[in-house]
Order: C-alpha cells, then structure tokens, then sequence
C-alpha cells in the first residue's frame, strides 16, 4: 500500500468508494481549495490480498496514466488500485463573546443577531463554507 497526494484521474475511483459506502451526503468538490490535504491510499495492480509490505508515512506523487479499467470491486488506474482516501478542507470555529452585564435579555439577543450575521457575511468574504461554534 501507499499514501499519495491525490490526481483528477482518481477521481472516479473515490466516487465509487464513496456510493459503496452508501453516504447521504454527495462526493464534495475537490477541486474546491478548501481542500488542502487530498490524500490517496493505492495498492498496486495484484497486491490485494497479500501482507502490508510498507505504508510510507508521507505523500507520494501521483503518477499519471491514461490506464482506467474497473476490475473486481476496485478501479485500476495507473496500476493502482484506489482503496481510500483522507480529506482535510478548511473550516472555522465560532467564538462569541458578549457582556452579560450589558442591556437587557431582548438587546442582547439582538446583539447576538448582529455578530452572527456580521461574521456570517465575513466568513462567505473569506471563501468559508462552513463555521462551527460549540
């Protein structure tokens, strides 16, 4: 097996991953550059089955091919067989910090109204697609 940066070529291959693992939620853009980690796990052609040899640790470079076939249950593509993948895309978490000793329970809630909306639009400003706040 082997961790590699991810290529357009794989993509077909992580979409099927994806509808066999049945999810609700469609495959996300990865072309989107929220996506800052892309990372594919491969096992060459004929491999499966047999013992991990070796993981390595660190990104490889994707090697293009114009190879593309869909053999038992796995896409073969340049020799490879896409079996996973780990994406990372940006997001933000909230903070709000608002006095409690200030106005009364209806103008703090509009105070509330205010920075979420502020910081919504800044967010969207800022090519967020999501905020979290706990």
């Amino acid at each position: 097996m082997s961790v590699r940066e991810y290529f357009p070529g794989d993509l077909q291959a992580l979409r099927e991953i994806h509808a066999a693992q049945g999810f609700s939620y469609p495959l996300p853009d990865l072309d989107n550059p929220l996506f800052v980690t892309r990372l594919v796990l491969a096992e060459r052609e004929g491999s499966a089955g047999e013992e991990e040899r070796s993981l390595r640790c660190g990104p490889q470079k994707a090697r293009p091919s114009g190879r593309d076939d869909s053999v038992g249950g796995g896409r073969i593509v340049g020799g490879e067989r896409i079996v996973g993948a780990a994406l990372l895309r940006l997001t933000a978490e909230a903070y709000l910090l608002l006095d409690p000793r200030s106005g009364t329970p209806r103008e703090r809630w509009e105070r509330i109204l205010a920075l979420a909306s502020a910081a919504e639009a800044d967010a969207w400003r800022r090519g967020l697609a999501d905020v979290h706040a706990w």
